[in-house]
C-alpha cells in the first residue's frame, strides 16, 4: 500500500487491528509513505502503523508527511504488534518527513514490540523531526532486544536507542499529542540554545522529565534543577533530598560559603514539599540513581514560561545578605559566559559560580567554582549569581543601583554548607554535586593542565573536546 498527497487521514482500530497495516491473523505486505497528514492508533496488541498480534507486516517506508502514531497496549507506535512470537515486522526506513510514535506498554516507539520481532530500522539525516517514546517497562525508544530485531541505523550510526524519548532534532520542551494523550517532554539534556517557551499554562496528561544525572563516588550525587511546572518532591521517582538556597555566608575562618536550607528527605513519610515552577533547587538522588521520574498522573500543568530574568530567581534570605546581592538563578535556555558577560571573572563586581566535576591539586568535585569565559550551562539547571547592583535606602525608600566597591575578594570556590535556616544554627559542609557540561571536559584557563572528568591531566589542550571551561 502505498500512501501519498496533501491531505489528511486519521485511522484507528479499538480491537485487535493495527491504525494502518495488517488485521489480526492477517499477514499484510508493505507500506509506502510519501505525504500527507497522518494520524493513527493501534488497537490491543496493535501498532499504530505496523503489524498486530499473530501477523507480520512487510516493509514500512516513509519518505515524508507528518505522521503521528500511537501503538495500543504491548505494540509500538511505528513497527511489531505484542503479545505474540508470530508478530513480526520488516524492515522500518525513515528518510523524511515529521514523525512523533509513542509505544505501549513494553513496546518500542519505533521498532519491536512485547515479544514480537522487527527488520531493521533506519532513520536517515534527511528527516526533519523524529519524535520516539517508549511505552512502560520498554527497554528501548528505537529499536527492540538482541535476537529479537535487527540492528538500528540512525544518521549512519548503529544502535538500539535506550533514551526515553529519542529526539531528533532536539528541543529543551515541547508538547505532543500522539493517541490520546498530551505529553510534555522536558530534555535536560539539550545542548542547543532554544529557549524554553510556553505561551501559555498546558494541560497534559503525563511529563517525560529526560536527564541523565552523574553518579558521584560514595553516592553523594548532588544536581541542580529546575522544573517548569510545580510539583510535590515526593511525587518525583529517585529523588532522596531537596535544598533550598539562602545565601552567602562567612565562617569563622573568614571563609565564605554558600548556605542552603535542607527542606525534604524521601525518609520524612509523613512530610510533603511543594517545589515551585521556574525556582532552581538543589537536589541529591538517590544512590546510583541515573535519572528521575515524574510519578504524578492528576492535574499536570506545564505553567506558561516567565519573561523576566527575576522570575527565575530564589533570592537571599535575611540571615543572608550582607556579604553582596547574590541569587540563585535558573534557566531555561542554554547559556554560555563569553568575555563580554559581566559575570565572568568578577567583572564589574558581578561573579557566577556552577558546580566543579572534576578534581584537581585545589578543586574538589562538587564545589562551587568561579565560571570562567566559555562555560556552558543546560537548562533546567541552575547557578549562583552576584549582581553588580543592592538595594541600598535613597530618600528614606529602597533602590537598586551599582556598588561602587562590594566584596572586593571575590572568592575563586565556596564550599556548600548545610544550615538549619538560622545564621547562629549548627553548620556542617557536604559535597554538592556536578557542574554539567557539553562534552563532559573540563579545561581551567591561565593553568598549564587540562583536565578530564577522571581527573587525569591533558597536556595537549589542542587534543581536547569544546566544552567547559572553569577559570581558577
Amino acid at each position: 500500500m502505498t500512501i501519498e498527497g496533501d491531505g489528511s487521514l486519521e485511522a484507528s482500530s479499538n480491537g485487535y487491528g493495527t491504525g494502518i497495516g495488517c488485521n489480526r491473523y492477517t499477514n499484510c505486505g508493505h507500506l509506502v509513505i510519501k505525504g500527507g497528514k497522518i494520524k493513527a492508533v493501534g488497537g490491543y496488541t496493535s501498532a499504530g502503523i505496523g503489524s498486530c498480534k499473530d501477523d507480520a507486516i512487510g516493509n514500512i517506508v516513509i519518505e515524508a508527511g507528518e505522521i503521528t502514531a500511537a501503538g495500543g497496549q504491548y505494540a509500538a507506535g511505528i513497527g511489531g504488534g505484542g503479545y505474540s512470537a508470530e508478530s513480526k515486522c520488516g524492515d522500518i526506513t525513515i528518510s523524511g518527513g515529521k514523525i512523533i510514535a509513542m509505544g505501549g506498554d513494553g513496546a518500542a516507539g519505533i521498532g519491536r514490540a512485547d515479544e514480537g520481532s522487527c527488520g531493521k530500522v533506519t532513520i536517515t539525516k534527511d528527516v526533519a523531526k523524529v519524535i520516539a517514546i517508549k511505552g512502560k517497562n520498554a527497554p528501548y525508544s528505537i529499536g527492540g532486544s538482541d535476537g529479537f530485531v535487527g540492528t538500528v541505523t540512525v544518521d549512519d550510526v548503529e544502535g538500539s536507542i535506550e533514551e526515553n524519548p529519542f529526539m531528533r532534532p532536539a528541543k529543551a520542551a515541547e508538547i505532543v499529542t500522539p493517541g490520546s494523550k498530551t505529553i510534555g517532554i522536558i530534555d535536560g539534556d539539550y545542548s542547543g540554545n532554544e529557549a524554553v517557551n510556553f505561551a501559555k499554562d498546558m494541560v497534559v496528561d503525563t511529563i517525560i522529565f529526560k536527564r541523565t544525572f552523574p553518579v558521584v563516588v560514595g553516592g553523594n550525587n548532588y544536581s541542580t534543577i529546575m522544573f517548569p511546572f510545580e510539583i510535590k518532591a515526593e511525587e518525583i521517582e529517585n529523588l532522596d533530598q531537596v535544598y533550598m538556597f539562602l545565601g552567602i555566608g562567612v565562617d569563622k575562618s573568614n571563609n565564605k560559603y554558600v548556605a542552603v536550607d535542607f527542606v525534604w528527605y524521601s525518609n520524612w513519610l509523613s512530610v510533603s514539599y511543594t517545589m515551585e515552577a521556574y525556582k532552581p533547587y538543589l537536589i541529591k538522588l538517590k544512590s546510583n540513581a541515573t535519572n528521575i521520574v515524574i510519578k504524578k498522573t492528576t492535574d499536570l500543568v506545564l505553567k506558561a514560561t516567565p519573561t523576566e530574568d527575576g522570575d527565575f530567581d530564589v533570592m537571599q534570605s535575611d540571615d543572608y545578605n550582607q556579604y553582596g546581592n547574590y541569587v540563585f538563578r535558573g534557566v531555561v535556555q542554554g547559556k554560555t559566559w563569553d568575555a563580554n558577560s559581566p559575570e565572568v571573572l568578577g567583572t564589574n563586581k558581578a561573579a557566577a559560580y556552577g558546580f566543579a566535576g572534576t578534581a584537581t591539586s585545589d578543586i574538589s568535585v562538587g564545589q562551587f567554582v568561579k565560571v570562567g569565559e566559555g562555560a556552558f550551562i543546560k537548562p533546567f539547571r541552575g547557578y549562583i549569581y552576584k549582581s553588580p547592583v543592592q538595594s541600598v535606602n535613597v530618600n528614606n525608600g529602597s533602590s537598586l543601583r551599582p556598588i561602587a566597591s562590594i566584596d572586593d575578594d571575590l572568592p575563586e570556590v565556596m564550599n556548600i554548607v548545610v544550615v538549619d535556616g538560622k545564621k547562629e544554627g549548627e553548620e556542617h559542609t557536604t559535597v554538592i554535586g556536578q557542574f554539567n557540561s557539553r562534552t563532559g571536559e573540563i579545561r581551567l584557563n591561565r593553568t598549564t593542565h587540562t583536565y578530564d572528568l577522571k581527573g587525569r591531566s591533558v597536556r595537549d589542550a589542542g587534543r581536547m573536546a569544546k566544552g567547559v571551561y572553569l577559570n581558577k
